[in-house]
C-alpha cells in the first residue's frame, strides 16, 4: 500500500499492464455483494492472453456467470457467478471440460 500512495493508482495500474498483469478496475462495483467467486488454476492458460481472453469471451456467455477474468501469466481464472445457478465446483468442472487443455 506504502507503493500505491508514492505513485498514485492510475499509475500502477499501467505499470501492471506492461509487465503483464491483468488489473480489473471497478471489478467490485460491477459484481453483486451476493455473488460467488472462485479463482481456478487452469492448466495450459499459461499459453498466450489469446487463450485467457478466449476464455474471458466463452464462460461470459454462459447464464449465471457474471464476470471472468484470466491470466495467462498466472494461469488462474477468478470467475464471479450467481450461486442460484452455479457452484464452486461445476465452475471447475465447466473450465475443465472447456479450458485450453479441454
Amino acid at each position: 500500500m506504502v507503493l500505491l500512495g508514492l505513485i498514485g493508482k492510475e499509475v500502477l495500474e499501467v505499470l501492471a499492464l506492461k509487465v503483464g498483469y491483468g488489473f480489473v478496475s471497478g471489478l467490485d462495483s460491477e459484481v453483486p455483494d451476493n455473488g460467488g467467486r472462485v479463482r481456478v488454476h487452469v492448466p495450459g492458460l499459461r499459453c498466450s492472453p489469446v487463450c485467457a481472453k478466449c476464455i474471458e469471451e466463452s464462460l461470459s456467455q454462459r447464464p449465471g456467470i457474471l464476470k471472468v477474468k484470466a491470466n495467462h501469466v498466472t494461469g488462474n481464472a477468478l470467475v464471479f457467478y450467481d450461486p442460484t445457478v452455479w457452484d464452486a465446483e461445476g465452475i471447475k468442472t465447466l473450465l475443465k471440460k472447456e479450458g485450453p487443455s479441454a
